[in-house]
């Protein structure tokens, strides 16, 4: 039952952040900018932080834990604690669920990269500072219940996206990290069809 609620709300944050009247238009003009580069230059880095997240969380003590399970296994007696896949993807075991919602998120995902662009880089300084915010970064999205050690493997996407902040503010580190994303949401959307 807690599954079918948390996918209800997912689905509609999503379509509401996709859809609205104001989201929409600002969702198209930030997708209308991706070229090849943006795409091309994200590879690189979609694979070094795969690689580092897998190493981390099988080679590392406790980092195939997610804080926020932990605590509730040790609360409730009730799990292990490990992280698992994104909360997103919260309802993707049913596939037709999956194909009709990741398109949605594909057209919201510009509106939560510019939140997080917003939040995590503007008003960065130097490297040092950028550092700092990238590894916060990365552990902000243990709230979407992934292990830690996947947690610490996004500090290099966050540095990734410094360093394009460094060269064209928030709105060209946005268009990097919502084009990282899609890359993301249409590898699953693949992965998906293709399992079917």
């Amino acid at each position: 039952m807690a599954e079918i609620v948390i996918t209800v709300f997912i689905a509609y944050a999503v379509c509401r952040t996709a859809f609205s009247r104001d989201q929409l238009k600002k969702n198209w003009s930030v997708i209308r900018q991706y070229r090849p580069i943006h795409l091309v230059s994200n590879l690189p880095i979609i694979v070094l932080t795969f690689i580092v997240g897998i190493a981390l969380t099988l080679g590392v003590p406790y980092f195939e834990k997610n804080p926020i399970l932990w605590l509730g296994s040790w609360l409730f007696d009730y799990g292990n604690g490990n992280g698992g896949a994104n909360v997103v993807a919260t309802g993707f075991q049913w596939k037709w669920y999956a194909v009709c919602f990741l398109p949605v998120f594909l057209f919201a995902i510009p509106s939560f990269a510019e939140f997080e662009e917003e939040k995590f880089r503007k008003g960065t300084m130097n490297w040092k500072n950028g550092t700092v915010r990238s590894i916060g970064f990365g552990l902000a999205h243990l709230i979407a219940l992934i292990p830690i050690g996947v947690a610490f493997a996004l500090t290099i996407g966050g540095l990734w996206f410094t360093h394009q902040y460094f060269k064209g503010g928030t709105a060209r580190s946005t268009v990097y990290h919502a084009a990282y994303n899609s890359i993301l949401g249409t590898f699953a959307l693949v992965m998906v069809i293709v399992s079917w």
